[in-house]
């Protein structure tokens, strides 16, 4: 079961979107890596993370929050290595 799933969070936006489906099929399935190169934690969304919950706990942290770039046309861009 999903955290969404848990917290029974729609995705269904109620303000219409022109993001394609295959565009949030992409974002929902993509992996995103926090950290350095040397310490990395690889994110899926809506999945549990067992590294993120040792960081946290390890930081004496209940939370945490990930903000990422701006990119509202979701255009591919340069990868550059942490």
């Amino acid at each position: 079961m999903t955290i969404a799933m848990r917290m029974n969070i729609s995705r269904k936006n109620p303000v219409s979107s022109t993001i394609s489906g295959s565009l949030i099929a992409n974002y929902t399935h993509a992996d995103y890596r926090i950290g350095t190169a040397t310490e990395c934690i690889t994110l899926k969304i809506d999945q549990y993370s067992e590294p993120l919950a040792q960081f946290l706990a390890t930081s004496n942290q209940s939370c945490a929050a990930i903000i990422s770039a701006y990119n509202p046309c979701s255009q591919l861009g340069p990868v550059n290595a942490i």
